[in-house]
């Protein structure tokens, strides 16, 4: 269907729910009937045994059909109560709205990388690094005496002791 719809369409639609309709109201109405005659059923009794022994068996065919009405009445009370509670609960509790995006980290994702900024001096420019990674593949010896400063060491002072 890549058209807008036509008025054959919206023809076909209007069957469509008018058939729908009808058949949830025939299926309703033959279950209600159904449920109505198994609860208040008023069956005569029915056996193979001679007339004389048939009354015998009357109790027992009025409580099964009492047992019978009672499974019903509670099969139907539970479905009408369970429907109530879901529509109850359905209409009632408003579900969570959380805004997921929201609490994304998003600290651990790639950004865009800054160009390093670019020297005041052409005389910065022209300044080669090659020196600071020869410097730190050198094993420990001795410093190389270039300057005439004396070196600057980093020597914390000594911890006071602790006060009694």
């Amino acid at each position: 269907m890549n058209g807008p719809p036509t008025s054959l369409d919206f023809l076909a639609a209007i069957i469509i729910l008018i058939i729908l309709v009808i058949s949830g109201f025939t299926l309703l109405g033959t279950g209600l009937l159904m449920a109505i005659g198994a609860v208040f059923s008023k069956r005569p009794l029915v056996t193979s045994w001679p007339a004389e022994q048939e009354h015998s068996f009357s109790p027992f065919e009025r409580r099964s059909v009492g047992a019978n009405a009672m499974a019903w009445v509670f099969s139907i009370a539970g479905a009408v109560l369970l429907t109530v509670v879901a529509v109850g609960i359905y209409v009632g509790v408003a579900p969570e709205k959380r805004d997921i995006g929201k609490d994304m980290n998003m600290s651990n994702l790639t950004k865009r990388r800054q160009p390093p900024p670019k020297p005041d001096t052409p005389a910065e420019a022209a300044k080669p690094d090659s020196q600071a990674p020869a410097e730190a593949a050198k094993p420990d010896s001795a410093p190389a005496k270039t300057d005439t400063a004396p070196a600057k060491t980093d020597t914390a002072p000594p911890a006071e002791a602790p006060k009694q």
